[in-house]
This record gives structure tokens, sequence and C-alpha cells, in this order.
């Protein structure tokens, strides 16, 4: 079932990627003030795209190590924690393309 770990740890790097581009768009149409995350706002006024790009990528590399781990104790709370994820990125998303597309 090792293909199964694979293909959903795919699909938050997909999610994690999709997040980025709407973040870049909402940063660019509404500027920094309007970003509710403080870290995020933090990295985006000191280093720029990249550090906010950076940040994620790390982060969501980080996850995907634990994740392995967790999934070699037991795969069914690595299912779990990853449909979670899953599930907050999809709403994250979704939200964020609404918002995007209303205004």
């Amino acid at each position: 079932m090792i293909w199964l770990f694979i293909i959903l740890i795919l699909l938050i790097y997909i999610l994690e990627f999709i997040d980025e581009i709407l973040t870049q768009l909402d940063l660019k149409k509404y500027g920094i003030q309007q970003e509710s995350n403080k870290l995020i706002k933090k990295l985006e006024e000191t280093h720029g795209e990249k550090g906010v790009f950076i940040y994620k990528l790390i982060s969501t590399t980080i996850f995907a190590i634990i994740s392995w781990y967790i999934y070699q104790i037991d795969n069914l709370y690595f299912y779990i924690l990853a449909g979670i994820i899953i599930f907050l990125y999809l709403t994250v998303d979704i939200h964020n393309f609404t918002l995007l597309k209303k205004n």
C-alpha cells in the first residue's frame, strides 16, 4: 500500500502548490495588509515571494518526512492525518478561490 502513501503525499504537495498560487494572487491583488497570517506577512515583507515559497516547501517536506515515520508505525494513523490535512487544504483553497473570483 506504499502507492497510496505516495499518492496522498503528492496530493498534499499539489494542494500546497495551489495554495501558494492563490496566496500570491491574493497578495498581488489586495496587498500585504490583507494577509491575516502573521508569519506569511513577515516572510513576505522580509524575503518576498521566494521566502514564502521556501517556507511552505520546507514545512510540507517536513510533514512528508514525519508522515513516513507515522506510516511505518501504523498506516491507519497516517491515513487519518492525511485526510485531515487534505480536507483543510481543500477548504482553504476553495475559500481563497471564491474570494478571488468574487472580487
